[in-house]
């Protein structure tokens, strides 16, 4: 990345690789007290290395005791914040195409269908890519919480008002970053901005409130598409990047939050349940287990 942008790091600055280690807490005493400093409380497993994202998110933190060359970049630091927000995604997303090649999904109905015309080899069954609901931004994730927005409506009645929270770009502490950054414009600094709004915690917020009348819709299921899906490549055709999303997820930040929590039950029609199964599981067990 510091090859492709060299007005940025005009001393050839190393950029990230793989085996970059990474620096554990270290014990000291405090007087009598044992104080342990950068401990992680959820970080259960053992790493040696730091990951992308942390590199990323180290580069993007301003520190008046560095150079601030790349942040004074303009439009050229928002494309390298928008190429290594890309990087990180592709990596992910190349782990779950190498490591879920072997695991097939599709509905029950379909399975006894292709059973019934003799075709009982699970490889031409299913989709070959999948993309979990745990992948933030996907169709199963959006999915997933669009359900449960739905059960809140249903239980807290409809919203009456969309409330939506933005950044004010004349906040003082905006300002006062700027003031260390000269003649850098404040959409060049995607990076500060996402900082700020976090620390405000003026996240994009829905309130439910009272409403006098309730409608009823209906939706027309679509059919499903035949055949394999590659739904890694069917989610990177409609990908759209801007330098305030790179920033906001390089750092880790919440994407969405709800309350009251929500429960998920599966619930499907006769026939219509999907069932994942791998390329070398007998068909006939796949369908008893579904029963």
């Amino acid at each position: 990345m510091q090859l492709q942008c060299p007005l940025l790091f005009p001393h050839g600055d190393i950029g990230y690789y793989r085996e970059i280690p990474l620096n554990r807490p270290v014990k000291h005493s405090k007087g009598d007290v044992e104080v342990t400093e950068s401990e992680d409380p959820d970080e259960k497993c053992a790493r040696e290395y730091i990951t992308m994202r942390e590199f990323y998110n180290y580069k993007l933190m301003i520190r008046l005791s560095e150079g601030l060359t790349p942040d004074l970049g303009g439009r050229l630091w928002q494309q390298y914040v928008v190429d290594a927000f890309t990087a990180i995604e592709q990596y992910i997303l190349g782990w779950i195409r190498d490591h879920q090649t072997t695991i097939r999904s599709d509905l029950c109905h379909n399975i006894r269908d292709a059973m019934q015309k003799g075709d009982r080899n699970p490889s031409n069954i299913g989709k070959a890519i999948i993309l979990p609901a745990s992948f933030t931004g996907n169709k199963r994730y959006m999915t997933q919480y669009f359900k449960d927005s739905l059960v809140i409506c249903q239980t807290l009645r409809h919203p009456s008002l969309f409330l939506t929270m933005t950044t004010n770009t004349k906040w003082p502490k905006i300002q006062r970053m700027l003031k260390h950054m000269p003649g850098v414009d404040v959409a060049d600094a995607p990076d500060v901005v996402a900082r700020v709004f976090k620390m405000k915690g003026h996240d994009t917020t829905t309130m439910c409130l009272r409403k006098t009348r309730t409608s009823t819709s209906a939706t027309i299921p679509k059919k499903a598409p035949k055949g394999p899906i590659d739904e890694v490549k069917h989610y990177l055709d409609g990908r759209y990047v801007c330098a305030s999303e790179a920033s906001w997820k390089i750092f880790a930040f919440d994407i969405h939050s709800r309350w009251p929590s929500v429960e998920r039950l599966p619930i499907h029609l006769p026939g219509e349940k999907h069932i994942s199964f791998k390329a070398g599981d007998v068909l006939e067990d796949v369908c008893d287990k579904a029963i």
